[in-house]
């Protein structure tokens, strides 16, 4: 009798033993599992947010008017997201936009054509747009020029210059010029058809004139003029 006794003890201690270690497994399986679903939803939330980081795209403002009588001051509406600033090109005027998308310049312009530079927090530029007299975007026929050098490599003279970007251009003329007017065309470039980010050209102008010799380029689409660089002269 007294056997059977301890036998049944010893089976209840190794049965309450067992019971307790599969608690803590179960335990142990139900965190892990926590930590796992803790973890898929934090991955994807950040998924998520890099999703909505990537589809924020800036975008032109379809056209920009002018508060006054030329001159007075540029305003735009962007429709897409919000540049943080924006500046008109080859200034200083740096204005913050308001989170509804307004922008008003700080300075007052004369009735040209403008090219605004859309500013992220940091004031890198991310993204240019040009506009026409009228305001209105140019969209099917423009080119942005980079920079543009002429050297002196005697006898010749080589002028090098960068497109940055460029949309309905057909072809780009060397002009050459002695006193900035009038400008003579000495060369003429095919260009690359679509929109294509920076393409170098060069020529080499076999026959430059005595003295001073300036260059610029001038892009154009068809019979019209689509941009015209800066003028340098040949160093």
């Amino acid at each position: 009798m007294k056997r059977n006794h301890f036998v049944k003890i010893a089976l209840m201690i190794v049965l309450a033993g067992f019971l307790t270690l599969t608690s803590c497994k179960i335990e142990d399986l139900s965190s892990a599992k926590e930590e796992s679903t803790d973890a898929t939803t934090s991955g994807l939330q950040s998924q998520g947010a890099n999703k909505q980081a990537n589809d924020t795209v800036i975008c032109c403002a379809e056209t920009i008017q002018m508060q006054g009588t030329p001159p007075g001051k540029l305003k735009a509406n962007f429709p897409c997201a919000v540049p943080a600033f924006v500046r008109v090109k080859g200034t200083t005027d740096v204005q913050k936009v308001t989170p509804s998308g307004n922008w008003i310049s700080a300075n007052t312009y004369p009735s040209t054509a403008v090219t605004l530079e859309l500013l992220d927090a940091n004031q890198n530029v991310v993204k240019e747009c040009s506009y026409d007299s009228n305001g209105n975007i140019i969209t099917s026929c423009f080119a942005e020029f980079g920079p543009v050098d002429a050297n002196l490599t005697p006898p010749s003279i080589l002028v090098v210059w960068t497109v940055n970007f460029q949309t309905g251009v057909t072809t780009f003329i060397v002009e050459r010029s002695t006193d900035l007017d009038p400008n003579t065309g000495v060369g003429t470039f095919t260009a690359i058809s679509g929109n294509l980010p920076v393409t170098q050209f060069s020529f080499d102008d076999l026959s430059p004139k005595p003295g001073n010799n300036w260059y610029r380029i001038v892009a154009k689409c068809g019979a019209g003029i689509a941009s015209i660089s800066e003028a340098v002269l040949a160093q």
